[in-house]
């Protein structure tokens, strides 16, 4: 297990980060059933993760911010890049 856990705000499951050497993939715990199920691919570079008000998932890589829809396409999109203006 990574360094993160979250709360789904949809379900009220719990997302935690599986990390295997360099592959890190998010994980739904069901607290129902007690059960785990793949929820998504991890952004390669990043460690922490939060949920937007829209369930989707934020994170940050060298210097840029990006958006994945864990209930959709499940494909990283890049929302912003601060690499050059932020330090």
């Amino acid at each position: 297990m990574g360094r993160c856990l979250l709360r789904e705000p949809l379900l009220g499951d719990l997302i935690y980060t599986k990390v295997e050497g360099d592959n890190v993939s998010l994980v739904r715990y069901e607290m129902a059933t007690g059960e785990n199920f793949s929820y998504c691919d991890g952004l390669p570079g990043a460690k922490d993760y939060t949920f937007a008000k829209d369930g989707k998932i934020l994170a940050s890589s060298e210097g840029k911010l990006y958006s994945i829809d864990p209930n959709g396409d499940k494909k990283w999109v890049e929302l912003a890049d601060f690499s050059k203006t932020v330090g």
